[in-house]
């Protein structure tokens, strides 16, 4: 039963990290699409200079997504930046402009969406727009900063990047500049990530809006691990010792393990940051079923060495009394003779027993030496669990790490042998 509960845990581990490396995936290709919509990269900018208060570029982000594609949102998100930029500049040309927009809202949604906001708008703001318009000077020419300026815009979504404008000095990100009409290099960096550059033409009167993405340095890893040992990554294999160079990862939290035959698995949890280089010493001490395995293979050899010796002292045995043997056949042998040929024979018979024994063992020990030998693969190991954060951002808690593993030992005895398995779980 807890075997079964274990398992089930392992697998509910995996299935919930692979489905979280999926999302990130999707993530990433959602914003690289939405990088690519030229629409969604001036709305984009539009929301992020409404909430750093530029109204102006706000206003002029939203138009020109506008104008790419005329979605109802984008008049309410102009009436909402007009309102902003008149209680800012309490000017009565942005008065008129947000109403107007409002009032273009309701029209263009006849239910639902945003309605009874701009309702409520329109609610607050005609009141003041009536008041100003019974006044003499409110009858002032109509406000051309918004469509005059010529701007740039440029985001990213790693929110340490900075930004280099010709050449110029070095400034974090999203950038909202006024400039001058046409050609500019932009150079966007930032640590970890691979510098990206860009050639933009401004366009006396418009806006440039841009998403850049940023791409990730992948972290070095530099293994020290005895030559033939086997690395992998998260559960993936990376190579074998040596590795003729650094591994480029990923970065982020991995576990790396270094397995050989014959020795127990290093296994080790680390943090990889982008662009650096971060080296790891897999010291590998050898299992006691290696060490038993070599006991046994050099008590075989030694046996064998035996079993030899005592192979050749009966053949010198057997020899000596083939000559005895011919001399009684062609004469005859003296009494002390012939206690001497049955003394012979005796350690002829007894010396090839115990050959016969001892190489038999020997046989025996370097067989099990080798089971022991060839079957001491490492034990496998699974990369430690790391639970999803929760929607408040704590961590969760998630199953307990999991250790599987299959050995093999060898059996014998007089008219049995064979192997014993051990699994866990």
């Amino acid at each position: 039963m807890a075997v079964c509960l274990l398992l089930g845990a392992a697998l509910f581990t995996h299935d919930a990290q692979a489905q979280a490396q999926a999302q990130a995936q999707a993530q990433a290709q959602a914003q690289a699409k939405n990088a690519s919509d030229p629409a969604w990269v001036y709305f984009n900018a539009g929301q992020q200079a409404y909430a750093a208060g530029k109204y102006t570029y706000a206003i002029q982000a939203f138009q020109q997504a506008y104008k790419i594609e005329a979605k109802a949102g984008l008049i309410f998100s102009i009436a909402q930046a007009y309102r902003k930029q008149f209680v800012m500049q309490r000017k009565p040309q942005d008065l008129r402009d947000a109403v107007a927009y409002y009032r273009q809202y309701l029209a263009a949604v006849p239910q639902g969406g945003r309605r009874a906001d701009a309702v409520a708008a329109l609610e607050e703001l005609e009141p003041t727009l009536e008041k100003l318009m019974a006044q003499p000077e409110t009858a002032a020419p109509v406000s051309e900063e918004v469509t005059t300026q010529t701007r740039l815009m440029v985001s990213s979504s790693v929110k340490e990047a900075r930004i280099q404008v010709d050449k110029g000095e070095a400034s974090e990100m999203p950038l909202m500049a006024e400039v001058k009409p046409g050609k500019h290099t932009l150079r966007i960096t930032a640590k970890g990530y691979f510098p990206e550059e860009r050639e933009v033409v401004a366009v006396t009167g418009g806006i440039v809006a841009l998403d850049i993405p940023l791409r990730e340095k992948p972290a070095v890893l530099d293994v020290v691990a005895r030559s033939g040992s086997q690395i992998t990554i998260d559960g993936r294999p990376a190579g074998e010792m040596p590795l003729g160079k650094p591994l480029e990862v990923a970065a982020g939290s991995r576990f790396i393990m270094v397995t050989r035959n014959g020795y127990k698995p290093f296994g080790r949890e680390i943090d990889l940051v982008r662009g650096e280089k971060k080296q790891l010493v897999a010291s590998l001490e050898t299992t006691k079923q290696r060490v038993l395995s070599y006991v046994l293979i050099g008590s075989g050899v030694a046996s064998a060495g035996l079993g030899l010796i005592l192979a050749l002292g009966a053949a010198d045995a057997q020899d000596e009394a083939e000559k005895l043997e011919r001399k009684r056949t062609e004469t005859f042998l003296l009494p002390y003779e012939r206690d001497y040929y049955e003394s012979l024979r005796q350690d002829r018979n007894n010396l090839r027993a115990g050959a016969l024994t001892t190489l038999g063992a020997a046989a025996a020990l370097g067989g099990m030496g080798a089971l022991l030998f060839f079957f001491d693969q490492p034990t496998l190991m699974s990369a430690p669990s790391r639970p999803a954060p929760r929607a408040d951002g704590q961590a969760s808690s998630g199953a307990r790490d999991v250790l599987t593993g299959v050995s093999a030992t060898p059996v014998w005895s007089p008219g049995v042998a064979g192997l014993t398995l051990q699994g866990g779980f």
